[in-house]
Formats: C-alpha cells, structure tokens, sequence
C-alpha cells in the first residue's frame, strides 16, 4: 500500500497528491463525455452518469472531500504563487 509505505524517494503528501490526480483526471474525462453524451445517447449517458457518480463518491470518501469557500481557495493560491516566486528568487541567487 503506496499511502501507508511511500517509495523511498516520496513522501505520503506526494503519493497521496500523485493517488488524486490518478483519480481525478479519468473522472474529469468520463464527465466532460457525459456532458457531450446526455443529449444524444440517454442510454450510454446513464451509464456513464452512473459511473461519475460512482467515482465521485469514492474519490470523496478517499480524500474526504469538503466544500472550501471561494475566498479561502483563492487566498491559498495566492500565498503559494507568492511563495513559489520567492523560493525562485532566492535559488537564483
């Protein structure tokens, strides 16, 4: 188990980002294909509609996903934009 026993060179917050990204990504797929679906093949669309949903749940329940307010995320990105510039500035040096 990658999350419990990282590889040598990773830390649990690098497997765990690389684990949600490997997650994330086909659930992004499968619902931009469920949006381009719903229209025009209802029976697939359920299917996939089924699937997101499915994938949704098991993500939330694996990251224990909750709502964060606009304000919060935007000032979180904010402070590592400006301390990614300053990690740069200094390695320039």
């Amino acid at each position: 188990d990658l999350v419990r026993t990282p590889p040598v060179d990773g830390t649990r917050a690098y497997v765990g980002s690389v684990d949600a990204f490997a997650r994330r990504v086909p659930l992004r797929a499968a619902a931009m294909l469920l949006r381009a679906l719903r229209d025009s093949d209802a029976r697939s669309a359920a299917r996939l509609e089924h699937l997101v949903a499915s994938w949704s749940d098991a993500f939330a329940v694996r990251f224990r996903a909750r709502w964060v307010p606009v304000e919060h995320q935007v000032e979180h990105q904010a402070r590592a934009v400006v301390a990614a510039a300053l990690h740069a500035r200094e390695r320039a040096r």
